[in-house]
């Protein structure tokens, strides 16, 4: 029943639903990732941290339907929360491996316990979740990445994680997912440019231009 709500409802109705499609996903993988938490640590709302709300379903759905040709890609989502997209892109079998890095350490302990708990099936990736801060965070430079970003910080903290990427991101195949993309054009100014844009589900997929 819940496959034929998501499958036809109008997009506002979508929202209406949202709450039933939360607990029966997270129902469904035994885990928690449906809660809505404001950010509590004064410097991360200074620094423009908007607090946690998993990805939605519908949209994380869409996104991995149209990813471009993939090979041995990681997934890395910064701003993780409780893993919501994590979980979901372990699950799909794209990815070779994923990681979650959040700053907060109480969402990054709920994220370990639903690690404990998620149902994995058989061709689940890896997964790992980290503390840290976007803005001292350095992407891997040794392998090819989906970097997401379910606009989890406002730009004072998205555009200076970008810069300090760049060289990162610059590697075969890397590509950044960027939902509800509030600060697009101020991404795309610092050499990105799109190859997949969804208006009505509000994001972009970018990479660097050479």
């Amino acid at each position: 029943m819940l496959k034929i709500l998501h499958k036809f409802c109008s997009w506002p109705l979508r929202h209406v639903y949202r709450p039933i499609f939360d607990r029966w996903y997270d129902y469904r993988n035994n885990i928690k990732t449906r809660d809505v938490i404001p950010v509590a640590d004064k410097k991360m709302e200074a620094e423009g941290c908007n607090g946690y709300q998993g990805v939605l379903l519908f949209t994380m759905k869409h996104f991995l339907r149209h990813l471009p040709p993939l090979h041995d890609l990681g997934f890395i989502d910064i701003g993780c929360g409780h893993g919501r997209a994590c979980f979901m892109a372990a699950k799909s079998g794209v990815f070779s491996n994923v990681v979650g890095i959040d700053f907060d350490k109480t969402l990054i302990a709920q994220a370990e316990r639903n690690k404990a708990s998620f149902r994995y099936a058989h061709s689940s990736a890896p997964i790992t979740f980290e503390q840290s801060d976007a803005l001292a965070y350095m992407l891997p430079a040794d392998r090819s990445y989906c970097v997401f970003l379910n606009n989890p910080f406002g730009e004072d903290i998205l555009l200076p994680f970008l810069r300090n990427n760049l060289r990162a991101l610059r590697q075969k195949d890397s590509f950044v997912a960027y939902i509800n993309h509030m600060h697009l054009e101020q991404v795309l100014a610092l050499g990105f440019t799109v190859f997949f844009r969804n208006n009505i589900l509000r994001y972009s997929l970018l990479r660097l231009t050479a």
